[in-house]
Protein backbone atom coordinates (compact mmCIF):
# COMPACT_ATOMS: atom_id res chain seq x y z
CA UNK A 1 0.00 0.00 0.00
CA UNK A 2 1.38 3.31 -1.07
CA UNK A 3 2.04 5.74 1.66
CA UNK A 4 0.45 9.14 1.44
CA UNK A 5 3.91 10.69 1.36
CA UNK A 6 5.05 8.56 -1.53
CA UNK A 7 1.90 9.31 -3.45
CA UNK A 8 2.32 13.02 -2.83
CA UNK A 9 5.89 12.98 -4.16
CA UNK A 10 4.75 11.24 -7.32
CA UNK A 11 2.14 13.87 -7.94
CA UNK A 12 4.70 16.69 -7.49
CA UNK A 13 7.07 15.09 -9.96
CA UNK A 14 4.30 14.70 -12.53
CA UNK A 15 3.34 18.36 -12.18
CA UNK A 16 6.92 19.54 -12.61
CA UNK A 17 7.40 17.50 -15.80
CA UNK A 18 4.21 18.89 -17.27
CA UNK A 19 5.32 22.44 -16.59
CA UNK A 20 8.66 21.75 -18.29
CA UNK A 21 6.93 20.49 -21.42
CA UNK A 22 4.65 23.53 -21.53
CA UNK A 23 7.60 25.89 -21.08
CA UNK A 24 9.60 24.15 -23.80
CA UNK A 25 6.66 24.30 -26.20
CA UNK A 26 6.06 28.00 -25.48
CA UNK A 27 9.70 28.86 -26.06
CA UNK A 28 9.65 27.00 -29.38
CA UNK A 29 6.49 28.79 -30.52
CA UNK A 30 7.93 32.17 -29.54
CA UNK A 31 11.21 31.48 -31.31
CA UNK A 32 9.37 30.49 -34.48
CA UNK A 33 7.29 33.65 -34.34
CA UNK A 34 10.36 35.85 -33.86
CA UNK A 35 12.11 34.08 -36.73
CA UNK A 36 9.11 34.71 -38.97
CA UNK A 37 9.34 38.42 -38.16
CA UNK A 38 13.05 38.36 -38.96
CA UNK A 39 13.99 39.31 -35.39
CA UNK A 40 16.01 36.19 -34.67
CA UNK A 41 17.55 33.48 -36.79
CA UNK A 42 15.15 30.69 -37.73
CA UNK A 43 15.68 27.26 -36.16
CA UNK A 44 18.60 25.40 -37.60
CA UNK A 45 16.24 22.68 -38.83
CA UNK A 46 14.59 25.26 -41.16
CA UNK A 47 17.87 26.34 -42.83
CA UNK A 48 20.49 24.85 -45.09
CA UNK A 49 24.25 25.27 -45.18
CA UNK A 50 24.32 26.25 -48.86
CA UNK A 51 26.07 29.67 -48.98
CA UNK A 52 24.24 32.68 -50.41
CA UNK A 53 25.48 34.47 -53.55
CA UNK A 54 25.90 38.11 -54.52
CA UNK A 55 26.58 39.65 -57.94
CA UNK A 56 27.68 43.27 -58.32
CA UNK A 57 25.79 45.10 -61.06
CA UNK A 58 27.64 48.40 -60.53
CA UNK A 59 30.26 49.62 -60.95
CA UNK A 60 31.28 47.88 -64.18
CA UNK A 61 34.59 46.13 -63.79
CA UNK A 62 37.45 48.35 -65.00
CA UNK A 63 35.23 51.42 -65.44
CA UNK A 64 36.08 55.04 -64.74
CA UNK A 65 34.34 56.64 -61.75
CA UNK A 66 34.18 60.18 -60.41
CA UNK A 67 33.07 61.92 -57.19
CA UNK A 68 29.96 59.81 -56.56
CA UNK A 69 30.18 56.03 -56.67
CA UNK A 70 27.05 53.86 -56.75
CA UNK A 71 27.50 50.22 -55.74
CA UNK A 72 24.56 47.90 -56.44
CA UNK A 73 24.01 44.18 -56.64
CA UNK A 74 21.70 41.18 -56.68
CA UNK A 75 21.69 38.53 -53.90
CA UNK A 76 20.34 35.00 -53.86
CA UNK A 77 19.96 32.14 -51.37
CA UNK A 78 19.65 28.48 -52.19
CA UNK A 79 16.49 27.97 -50.15
CA UNK A 80 14.57 31.13 -49.45
CA UNK A 81 14.95 34.91 -49.44
CA UNK A 82 14.17 34.92 -45.72
CA UNK A 83 17.51 33.24 -45.05
CA UNK A 84 19.43 36.36 -46.24
CA UNK A 85 20.54 38.47 -43.31
CA UNK A 86 23.01 41.24 -44.17
CA UNK A 87 25.20 42.67 -46.91
CA UNK A 88 28.29 44.82 -46.53
CA UNK A 89 30.47 46.67 -49.04
CA UNK A 90 34.02 47.84 -48.58
CA UNK A 91 36.14 49.97 -50.90
CA UNK A 92 39.91 50.04 -50.83
CA UNK A 93 42.82 51.11 -52.99
CA UNK A 94 44.19 48.05 -54.74
CA UNK A 95 46.61 46.38 -52.34
CA UNK A 96 45.70 48.62 -49.39
CA UNK A 97 43.29 48.70 -46.46
CA UNK A 98 39.65 49.64 -46.83
CA UNK A 99 38.84 53.37 -46.93
CA UNK A 100 35.02 53.14 -47.04
CA UNK A 101 32.52 50.68 -45.62
CA UNK A 102 28.71 50.31 -45.48
CA UNK A 103 26.44 47.51 -44.15
CA UNK A 104 22.73 46.78 -44.44
CA UNK A 105 21.10 44.31 -42.00
CA UNK A 106 17.68 42.66 -41.79
CA UNK A 107 17.49 42.40 -45.57
CA UNK A 108 13.99 42.72 -46.98
CA UNK A 109 14.96 42.47 -50.66
CA UNK A 110 17.29 40.52 -52.92
CA UNK A 111 18.75 43.75 -54.35
CA UNK A 112 20.76 46.54 -52.73
CA UNK A 113 22.26 49.90 -53.65
CA UNK A 114 24.77 52.06 -51.74
CA UNK A 115 26.23 55.48 -52.56
CA UNK A 116 29.78 56.54 -51.64
CA UNK A 117 31.30 60.03 -51.70
CA UNK A 118 34.72 59.63 -53.32
CA UNK A 119 35.57 63.34 -53.66
CA UNK A 120 38.10 63.33 -50.80
CA UNK A 121 39.94 60.21 -51.96
CA UNK A 122 43.01 60.33 -54.22
CA UNK A 123 42.72 59.27 -57.84
CA UNK A 124 43.87 55.76 -58.63
CA UNK A 125 42.79 52.14 -58.96
CA UNK A 126 40.33 50.82 -56.37
CA UNK A 127 38.60 47.59 -55.54
CA UNK A 128 35.02 47.14 -54.33
CA UNK A 129 34.02 43.96 -52.49
CA UNK A 130 30.48 42.93 -51.50
CA UNK A 131 29.77 40.23 -48.90
CA UNK A 132 26.33 38.77 -48.20
CA UNK A 133 25.48 36.84 -44.99
CA UNK A 134 22.69 34.42 -44.20
CA UNK A 135 21.42 33.68 -40.69
CA UNK A 136 24.02 30.90 -40.26
CA UNK A 137 26.77 33.48 -40.98
CA UNK A 138 27.48 31.62 -44.22
CA UNK A 139 28.76 34.15 -46.76
CA UNK A 140 28.99 34.86 -50.46
CA UNK A 141 31.21 37.50 -52.09
CA UNK A 142 31.80 39.35 -55.36
CA UNK A 143 34.41 41.96 -56.29
CA UNK A 144 35.18 44.55 -58.98
CA UNK A 145 37.92 47.07 -59.67
CA UNK A 146 37.53 50.60 -61.02
CA UNK A 147 39.66 53.63 -61.78
CA UNK A 148 38.89 56.74 -59.71
CA UNK A 149 39.32 60.06 -61.51
CA UNK A 150 37.94 63.10 -59.69
CA UNK A 151 40.18 65.63 -61.45
CA UNK A 152 38.58 67.99 -63.93
CA UNK A 153 39.90 68.00 -67.48
CA UNK A 154 41.47 71.18 -68.77
CA UNK A 155 41.67 73.13 -72.00
CA UNK A 156 41.30 76.40 -73.80
CA UNK A 157 39.86 77.87 -76.97
CA UNK A 158 42.70 78.09 -79.46
CA UNK A 159 40.86 79.75 -82.34
CA UNK A 160 39.54 82.29 -83.32
CA UNK A 161 41.73 84.92 -81.73
CA UNK A 162 40.53 87.11 -78.87
CA UNK A 163 38.50 90.09 -80.21
CA UNK A 164 38.43 88.64 -83.73
CA UNK A 165 35.66 89.86 -86.06
CA UNK A 166 33.58 86.87 -87.16
CA UNK A 167 30.53 86.17 -89.31
CA UNK A 168 28.48 83.33 -90.79
CA UNK A 169 29.49 79.81 -89.76
CA UNK A 170 32.35 80.01 -87.28
CA UNK A 171 34.80 77.17 -86.57
CA UNK A 172 35.86 77.06 -82.92
CA UNK A 173 39.07 75.12 -82.18
CA UNK A 174 39.52 73.74 -78.64
CA UNK A 175 42.72 72.29 -77.15
CA UNK A 176 41.69 69.88 -74.40
CA UNK A 177 43.62 67.51 -72.14
CA UNK A 178 43.01 65.38 -69.07
CA UNK A 179 45.72 65.80 -66.39
CA UNK A 180 46.99 62.46 -65.09
CA UNK A 181 47.23 62.95 -61.34
CA UNK A 182 47.66 59.19 -61.06
CA UNK A 183 48.39 57.62 -64.42
CA UNK A 184 46.57 56.86 -66.53
CA UNK A 185 44.04 59.67 -66.96
CA UNK A 186 40.56 58.74 -68.21
CA UNK A 187 40.90 60.82 -71.37
CA UNK A 188 38.69 63.34 -73.16
CA UNK A 189 35.52 61.81 -74.55
CA UNK A 190 33.36 64.82 -75.46
CA UNK A 191 33.82 68.50 -76.36
CA UNK A 192 30.97 70.90 -77.19
CA UNK A 193 31.26 74.52 -78.29
CA UNK A 194 28.86 77.45 -78.26
CA UNK A 195 28.57 81.19 -78.81
CA UNK A 196 26.90 83.09 -75.96
CA UNK A 197 25.65 79.72 -74.63
CA UNK A 198 23.48 79.33 -77.73
CA UNK A 199 22.99 75.80 -79.10
CA UNK A 200 25.99 73.77 -77.93
CA UNK A 201 27.46 71.90 -80.90
CA UNK A 202 29.52 68.69 -80.78
CA UNK A 203 33.16 69.25 -81.68
CA UNK A 204 35.05 66.48 -83.47
CA UNK A 205 38.65 65.47 -82.81
CA UNK A 206 41.27 66.49 -85.37
CA UNK A 207 42.77 63.32 -86.92
CA UNK A 208 46.48 62.70 -86.28
CA UNK A 209 46.64 65.63 -83.87
CA UNK A 210 49.60 65.65 -81.48
CA UNK A 211 47.32 67.07 -78.75
CA UNK A 212 43.63 66.62 -78.06
CA UNK A 213 42.33 69.16 -80.57
CA UNK A 214 38.64 69.47 -81.39
CA UNK A 215 36.73 71.61 -83.91
CA UNK A 216 33.07 72.60 -83.69
CA UNK A 217 31.00 74.98 -85.84
CA UNK A 218 28.46 77.56 -84.64
CA UNK A 219 26.10 79.79 -86.64
CA UNK A 220 26.74 83.44 -85.75
CA UNK A 221 23.75 84.64 -87.78
CA UNK A 222 21.49 83.41 -84.99
CA UNK A 223 22.73 86.32 -82.82
CA UNK A 224 22.75 90.10 -83.17
CA UNK A 225 25.91 91.82 -84.33
CA UNK A 226 28.20 92.82 -81.47
CA UNK A 227 30.47 91.28 -78.86
CA UNK A 228 29.93 87.65 -77.88
CA UNK A 229 31.70 85.10 -75.69
CA UNK A 230 32.74 81.72 -77.04
CA UNK A 231 32.41 78.73 -74.73
CA UNK A 232 33.27 75.05 -74.52
CA UNK A 233 32.35 72.12 -72.28
CA UNK A 234 35.07 69.47 -71.97
CA UNK A 235 34.14 66.05 -70.53
CA UNK A 236 36.42 63.14 -69.62
CA UNK A 237 35.56 59.43 -69.44
CA UNK A 238 34.83 59.60 -65.70
CA UNK A 239 32.20 62.29 -66.28
CA UNK A 240 34.23 65.22 -64.93
CA UNK A 241 33.59 68.45 -66.83
CA UNK A 242 35.35 71.75 -67.42
CA UNK A 243 33.48 74.85 -68.62
CA UNK A 244 35.69 77.21 -70.62
CA UNK A 245 34.75 80.81 -71.45
CA UNK A 246 37.99 82.56 -72.32
CA UNK A 247 37.52 84.11 -75.75
CA UNK A 248 35.48 87.16 -76.85
CA UNK A 249 34.77 87.93 -80.51
CA UNK A 250 32.81 90.57 -82.41
CA UNK A 251 29.99 89.36 -84.65
CA UNK A 252 29.60 91.43 -87.80
CA UNK A 253 27.37 89.78 -90.33
CA UNK A 254 26.38 93.17 -91.79
CA UNK A 255 23.12 93.95 -93.57
CA UNK A 256 21.84 91.63 -96.20
CA UNK A 257 23.43 88.37 -95.20
CA UNK A 258 20.20 87.21 -93.60
CA UNK A 259 16.91 87.42 -95.48
CA UNK A 260 13.79 88.51 -93.58
CA UNK A 261 12.07 85.63 -91.82
CA UNK A 262 8.45 85.42 -92.97
CA UNK A 263 6.02 83.23 -91.06
CA UNK A 264 2.37 82.61 -91.98
CA UNK A 265 0.58 81.66 -88.79
CA UNK A 266 -2.96 81.42 -90.24
CA UNK A 267 -4.29 79.53 -92.08
CA UNK A 268 -2.15 76.49 -91.44
CA UNK A 269 -0.71 74.40 -94.23
CA UNK A 270 -3.27 71.86 -95.46
CA UNK A 271 -6.24 73.69 -93.95
CA UNK A 272 -9.69 73.69 -95.58
CA UNK A 273 -11.14 77.18 -96.04
CA UNK A 274 -14.21 78.87 -97.47
CA UNK A 275 -15.72 82.32 -97.68
CA UNK A 276 -13.32 85.10 -96.67
CA UNK A 277 -10.12 83.80 -95.09
CA UNK A 278 -7.56 85.95 -93.28
CA UNK A 279 -3.91 85.28 -94.11
CA UNK A 280 -1.89 86.57 -91.15
CA UNK A 281 1.58 86.26 -89.68
CA UNK A 282 4.71 88.31 -89.09
CA UNK A 283 8.04 89.29 -90.64
CA UNK A 284 11.25 89.39 -88.59
CA UNK A 285 14.69 90.64 -89.57
CA UNK A 286 17.26 90.06 -86.86
CA UNK A 287 19.70 92.35 -88.64
CA UNK A 288 17.33 95.31 -88.31
CA UNK A 289 17.58 96.11 -92.01
CA UNK A 290 13.91 96.11 -93.02
CA UNK A 291 13.15 99.50 -94.61
CA UNK A 292 10.87 101.86 -92.73
CA UNK A 293 8.30 101.42 -95.48
CA UNK A 294 8.72 97.65 -95.61
CA UNK A 295 5.79 95.84 -97.10
CA UNK A 296 4.50 92.31 -97.21
CA UNK A 297 3.17 91.01 -100.52
CA UNK A 298 0.52 88.32 -100.89
CA UNK A 299 0.41 86.04 -103.90
CA UNK A 300 -2.24 83.45 -104.65
CA UNK A 301 -1.06 80.71 -107.00
CA UNK A 302 1.99 82.87 -107.94
CA UNK A 303 -0.18 85.86 -108.83
CA UNK A 304 0.29 89.00 -106.68
CA UNK A 305 -3.09 90.01 -105.30
CA UNK A 306 -2.31 92.44 -102.47
CA UNK A 307 0.44 94.33 -100.64
CA UNK A 308 0.46 96.21 -97.34
CA UNK A 309 2.89 98.11 -95.15
CA UNK A 310 4.10 96.15 -92.16
CA UNK A 311 2.97 97.16 -88.70
CA UNK A 312 5.51 98.20 -86.08
CA UNK A 313 5.91 94.61 -84.90
CA UNK A 314 6.20 93.23 -88.43
CA UNK A 315 2.69 91.76 -88.43
CA UNK A 316 0.62 91.39 -91.60
CA UNK A 317 -3.00 90.47 -92.29
CA UNK A 318 -4.68 89.93 -95.67
CA UNK A 319 -8.34 89.14 -96.36
CA UNK A 320 -8.87 86.75 -99.29
CA UNK A 321 -12.32 86.19 -100.81
CA UNK A 322 -12.14 82.52 -101.71
CA UNK A 323 -15.42 82.71 -103.66
CA UNK A 324 -13.30 84.11 -106.50
CA UNK A 325 -11.25 80.89 -106.51
CA UNK A 326 -12.26 77.51 -107.81
CA UNK A 327 -12.76 74.82 -105.21
CA UNK A 328 -9.58 72.80 -104.71
CA UNK A 329 -5.95 73.40 -103.66
CA UNK A 330 -4.44 76.89 -103.79
CA UNK A 331 -1.15 78.32 -102.54
CA UNK A 332 -0.96 81.50 -100.45
CA UNK A 333 2.53 83.03 -100.37
CA UNK A 334 3.72 86.07 -98.42
CA UNK A 335 7.09 87.69 -99.16
CA UNK A 336 9.09 90.61 -97.74
CA UNK A 337 12.24 92.37 -98.96
CA UNK A 338 14.99 94.09 -96.93
CA UNK A 339 17.03 97.14 -97.93
CA UNK A 340 19.64 95.16 -99.84
CA UNK A 341 17.10 93.15 -101.79
CA UNK A 342 17.09 89.87 -99.89
CA UNK A 343 13.66 88.30 -100.09
CA UNK A 344 12.15 86.16 -97.37
CA UNK A 345 8.98 84.21 -97.95
CA UNK A 346 6.63 81.63 -96.53
CA UNK A 347 3.81 79.73 -98.19
CA UNK A 348 0.93 77.47 -97.24
CA UNK A 349 -1.28 75.32 -99.42
CA UNK A 350 -4.96 75.25 -98.53
CA UNK A 351 -8.05 73.61 -99.98
CA UNK A 352 -10.88 75.95 -100.94
CA UNK A 353 -14.21 74.25 -100.24
CA UNK A 354 -16.98 76.76 -100.78
CA UNK A 355 -20.58 75.47 -100.94
CA UNK A 356 -21.69 74.94 -104.51
CA UNK A 357 -24.41 77.52 -105.19
CA UNK A 358 -27.40 76.70 -107.39
CA UNK A 359 -28.33 79.55 -109.77
CA UNK A 360 -31.64 81.27 -108.96
CA UNK A 361 -33.87 82.28 -111.82
CA UNK A 362 -37.12 84.21 -111.30
CA UNK A 363 -39.18 85.24 -114.35
CA UNK A 364 -42.68 86.57 -114.58
CA UNK A 365 -44.74 88.92 -116.67
CA UNK A 366 -45.89 92.15 -115.05
CA UNK A 367 -49.57 93.00 -115.53
CA UNK A 368 -50.95 96.51 -115.53
CA UNK A 369 -53.75 96.87 -112.94
CA UNK A 370 -54.25 100.56 -112.62
CA UNK A 371 -52.47 102.75 -110.16
CA UNK A 372 -52.83 100.58 -107.09
CA UNK A 373 -49.94 98.52 -105.73
CA UNK A 374 -51.69 95.30 -104.80
CA UNK A 375 -48.60 93.21 -103.87
CA UNK A 376 -45.04 92.26 -104.65
CA UNK A 377 -43.44 89.09 -105.99
CA UNK A 378 -41.84 87.09 -103.16
CA UNK A 379 -39.54 84.04 -103.30
CA UNK A 380 -37.19 82.10 -101.01
CA UNK A 381 -33.75 81.00 -102.13
CA UNK A 382 -30.30 79.94 -101.00
CA UNK A 383 -27.21 82.02 -101.51
CA UNK A 384 -25.69 82.22 -104.94
CA UNK A 385 -25.92 83.88 -108.33
CA UNK A 386 -29.40 85.05 -109.33
CA UNK A 387 -31.04 86.19 -112.56
CA UNK A 388 -34.32 88.14 -112.33
CA UNK A 389 -36.33 88.84 -115.50
CA UNK A 390 -39.52 90.89 -115.62
CA UNK A 391 -41.51 91.30 -118.80
CA UNK A 392 -43.13 94.76 -118.57
CA UNK A 393 -46.50 95.32 -120.25
CA UNK A 394 -46.87 97.66 -123.22
CA UNK A 395 -48.76 100.86 -122.46
CA UNK A 396 -50.51 102.32 -125.53
CA UNK A 397 -50.46 106.05 -125.70
CA UNK A 398 -47.32 106.17 -123.62
CA UNK A 399 -49.34 106.09 -120.47
CA UNK A 400 -46.22 104.65 -118.80
CA UNK A 401 -42.91 104.85 -120.56
CA UNK A 402 -40.39 103.71 -117.84
CA UNK A 403 -40.50 100.65 -115.65
CA UNK A 404 -38.16 100.11 -112.70
CA UNK A 405 -37.55 96.67 -111.18
CA UNK A 406 -36.09 96.57 -107.63
CA UNK A 407 -34.81 93.43 -105.90
CA UNK A 408 -34.86 93.52 -102.10
CA UNK A 409 -33.17 90.98 -99.85
CA UNK A 410 -33.95 89.82 -96.31
CA UNK A 411 -34.96 92.77 -94.16
CA UNK A 412 -35.92 94.88 -97.17
CA UNK A 413 -32.37 95.82 -98.13
CA UNK A 414 -32.03 96.80 -101.80
CA UNK A 415 -29.85 94.27 -103.58
CA UNK A 416 -30.07 95.58 -107.16
CA UNK A 417 -32.33 97.55 -109.52
CA UNK A 418 -32.79 97.90 -113.28
CA UNK A 419 -35.05 99.92 -115.59
CA UNK A 420 -36.62 99.51 -119.04
CA UNK A 421 -39.26 101.03 -121.32
CA UNK A 422 -42.75 99.67 -121.75
CA UNK A 423 -42.82 96.24 -123.30
CA UNK A 424 -39.19 95.54 -122.47
CA UNK A 425 -37.87 92.58 -120.51
CA UNK A 426 -35.96 94.03 -117.56
CA UNK A 427 -33.12 91.80 -116.30
CA UNK A 428 -31.18 91.85 -113.02
CA UNK A 429 -28.11 89.61 -112.71
CA UNK A 430 -26.49 89.60 -109.25
CA UNK A 431 -25.42 87.47 -106.28
CA UNK A 432 -27.84 87.08 -103.40
CA UNK A 433 -27.79 85.72 -99.87
CA UNK A 434 -30.03 83.00 -98.53
CA UNK A 435 -33.48 84.00 -97.37
CA UNK A 436 -36.72 85.66 -98.52
CA UNK A 437 -36.49 88.16 -101.39
CA UNK A 438 -39.07 90.47 -103.00
CA UNK A 439 -39.34 92.06 -106.42
CA UNK A 440 -41.03 95.43 -106.81
CA UNK A 441 -42.02 96.93 -110.16
CA UNK A 442 -43.21 100.49 -110.76
CA UNK A 443 -43.79 102.59 -113.83
CA UNK A 444 -43.65 106.32 -114.41
CA UNK A 445 -45.57 108.32 -117.01
CA UNK A 446 -43.68 110.39 -119.50
CA UNK A 447 -45.89 113.45 -119.24
CA UNK A 448 -47.87 113.34 -116.04
CA UNK A 449 -45.07 112.04 -113.78
CA UNK A 450 -47.59 109.75 -112.13
CA UNK A 451 -46.38 106.43 -110.79
CA UNK A 452 -48.24 103.27 -111.68
CA UNK A 453 -47.69 100.09 -109.65
CA UNK A 454 -48.20 96.61 -111.00
CA UNK A 455 -50.06 93.72 -109.49
CA UNK A 456 -48.38 90.29 -109.75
Amino acid sequence: MTSPRTGGMHMRRTTTATHDRIRTTAIAVLAAALATLGLVAPPASARTNVPPTVELTAPVDGSWQSDTLVVSGIMDDADTEEDLWAVEVEISPVGAAAVAFQRIENLASTTFSMTFDMSDLPDGRYGVRATVYDHDETTGTDARTFQLDTTQPNGQIASPNHHAVVSGDLDIVVSAYDPAVVAPASGIVDVRVSIEGFGYQVATAVPASTVDTFIGTVDTTQLDDGDAWLGAIITDAAGNQRFVYDRKVTIDNGPGEVAPQVSITSPTDGASVDGTVVVSGHVLDDQGDLPTDAAATLSVDDVVVDSQLLFGDGAFSFAVDTSTLANGPHTFQVSATDVVGNVGQDAVTVTVANPVAHPVTESFAAELKGRTKVGVHTFDTEAGPATITVATPPTPGKKVDTWTVTLRGPGGTVVAAASGTSGDVVTIATTITAGTHTIEVEGKGAYSGQVTHLQY
